[in-house]
């Protein structure tokens, strides 16, 4: 008997597994049925990505007149900002104040809405400087800023609650879930910003009855919704991030409010902001965490690097921010968003420079070039040569290393681990400004000289110079020594 139940439990759980598989490649090739969790929703992006904007000597520029003061995480501290600037004379009629990102959360919400008052009405002043008739007065931006990694979050709530609020859903009553709940006191509602302010009033109570854990209670109340009139809008409200993206979607934390009780012109300044501001004129970057100068999954000797070459003869105003295939992935355990972003570039028209063997490569001059007679600009040895090849390396930097592309690095890039992979740990890897300050230092300049080229194995470009009598060749070394 005992060998008869041992065969038929053994045949019990084969059937068992054989029907658990089946129904598994039923849903993979059919779809008909679902072991698996629901898909997640579909969300537009709420990231509104400006990657660089260029600033040239007619927007920032040091004079007698002129500082440029630079500031970094001021997180709403209004008060402290004015004392810091009134320490150092601050004059915003001749003086460029630059914010470093984080201009908001931490401090009092008040806070951060005085920063932003501040500089929303002082980011254009009058200049002076053009005539002294007043009537002829242009204003002139005098405050400028990049985005930080608490700005970005606010940006996001803010983005999603103007989406959010505008959505419609309008209940069957023959719905299962609409039956169950529709005599519940609180009727159900047709749009988003009326389940906001549901949601809002409801955890407003639980405040005032206990203490509470905003994560925790919103956890408790999604779940709690599931299977209800409610559970479609919790659909589309984003679970708050794991890994290195932790940071994201933490409902009703000082990020929520500040996007909800900004003014509308507040939401304008603080998403317009860049996360680069890139000064061709000065060789001067501004970023809120970090940059790199070469990406850290290839050996810096790469001839894929940017500073071991120049860029490819493409339009880069627009990159593709994917890696390449033969490139190490930048994804990894932790999920890092490797999808395209949605990338935008502020005043970036590139002119065109043609280097014969070489083609067309986007620079932006610090004046307009001349033009040959077939419209063909072409690099003169002039002295400006090598303001050209260095306008060229720093647009590469941004442009042709996968790393600087991405917003999450840009903003919150602390560490370098061994296999490459950035980390916002400040505990683990290599500091990011020492892969930076290490490869600078081999920086030398460029050699420009009348000479044969090199061997065809030493990267390097042929700078062509038209003259009456001959056509010389000059050969522009590396940038970094060997």
């Amino acid at each position: 008997m005992a060998a008869l139940w041992a065969t038929a439990s053994y045949w019990i759980l084969c059937l068992f597994l054989g029907i658990f598989l089946f129904l598994g490649v039923y849903n993979e090739e059919y779809g008909h049925v679902s072991l698996r969790k629901k898909p997640k929703y579909n969300f537009p992006d709420f990231n509104r990505i400006y990657h660089t904007r260029i600033l040239e000597e007619q927007d920032i520029s040091l004079d007698a007149n002129e500082r440029i003061i630079v500031v970094g995480d001021v997180h709403g501290m209004n008060n402290s900002l004015h004392k810091l600037l009134h320490s150092l004379s601050y004059q915003p009629h001749n003086d460029i104040l630059i914010f470093a990102g984080d201009l908001l959360a931490k401090s009092t919400p008040q806070g951060s809405f005085s920063l932003l008052d501040f500089v929303t009405a002082n980011q254009y002043l009058e200049d002076a400087s053009i005539s002294s008739n007043k009537a002829n007065r242009t204003k002139k931006e005098r405050i400028f800023a990049v985005r930080g990694n608490h700005d970005h979050l606010v940006v996001q709530w803010r983005t999603w609650r103007d989406w959010f609020s505008k959505i419609e859903l309008h209940n069957n009553s023959s719905d299962s879930a609409y039956k169950k709940y529709k005599h519940a006191q609180d009727a159900p509602v047709a749009n988003g910003l009326d389940f906001l302010h549901l949601l809002e009033a409801e955890w407003e109570h639980e405040k005032r009855h206990r203490e509470s854990d905003a994560e925790e209670w919103v956890e408790v109340t999604r779940k709690r919704a599931e299977g209800t009139w409610k559970e479609k809008w919790w659909e589309r409200i984003p679970e708050p991030g794991k890994g290195k993206r932790k940071q994201e979607w933490r409902m009703f934390g000082d990020h929520y409010w500040l996007a909800k009780e900004m003014t509308a012109e507040h939401a304008r300044y603080i998403t317009s902001l860049p996360l680069i501001l890139h000064i061709p004129s000065m060789h001067f970057f501004v970023v809120h965490a970090g940059l790199l100068p070469y990406n850290t999954r290839l050996p810096p000797s790469d001839p894929r690097q940017p500073l071991t070459h120049l860029p490819p003869s493409k339009d880069k105003s627009i990159p593709d921010s994917n890696l390449d295939s033969d490139v190490p992935s930048d994804s990894d355990d932790e999920s890092e968003d490797v999808q395209a972003e949605n990338v935008r570039y502020m005043r970036m028209m590139p002119t065109f420079v043609v280097i014969p063997g070489v083609g067309a490569l986007p620079v932006w001059y610090p004046d307009s070039p001349s033009t040959s007679a077939s419209g063909e600009i072409r690099i003169e040895k002039d002295g400006r040569d090598e303001e050209i090849l260095r306008r060229l390396q720093e647009s590469a930097i941004l442009h042709d290393i996968p790393q600087n592309r991405k917003w999450w690095n840009v903003l919150n890039i602390r560490t370098i681990r061994k296999s490459g992979k950035i980390s916002r740990d400040g505990d683990r890897g290599k500091p990011w400004n020492r892969f930076w300050n290490d490869q600078m230092r081999r920086c030398k300049g460029f050699n420009l000289s009348a000479s044969s080229f090199p061997s065809s194995s030493s990267p390097s470009i042929r700078l062509q110079e038209d003259s009456s009598d001959l056509r010389r060749s000059y050969t522009a070394t590396l940038l970094l020594e060997d």
